[in-house]
């Protein structure tokens, strides 16, 4: 039990401003939406804890294995480090049989 400060570990953890946001969420972390995703808006509001458990969920549904944790990168890294970083991630997980390969790009 958290008395302080807690973490959201998943979806069920999450507080949504409206039912529309929470089913398109949920439809990305589900696999039923993909693409990319673009979370925005003032700082402490859970972008970055959100995107975190829509690529854990996407990865565990996908095949990566349940043990699997997305990859976060940094977006202030050099454009060259990302792309080379991203394609190698995703060929990664494309051997480990994911559909659709997931990273999180942090601002």
């Amino acid at each position: 039990m958290c008395i302080t400060h807690c973490q959201p570990a998943s979806l069920n953890d999450l507080i949504f401003p409206d039912s529309a946001t929470e089913k398109r969420i949920r439809q990305y972390a589900n696999n039923q939406r993909h693409g990319n995703i673009i979370l925005y808006g003032p700082p402490g509001t859970g972008k970055s804890t959100t995107a975190y458990i829509i690529a854990n969920t996407r990865a565990a549904l996908t095949g990566a294995g349940a043990a699997y944790t997305a990859p976060v990168y940094n977006g202030a890294q050099s454009l060259e480090f990302l792309i080379e970083e991203l394609l190698r991630e995703w060929n990664f997980c494309s051997l480990q049989g994911a559909r659709v390969p997931c990273v999180v790009i942090d601002e």
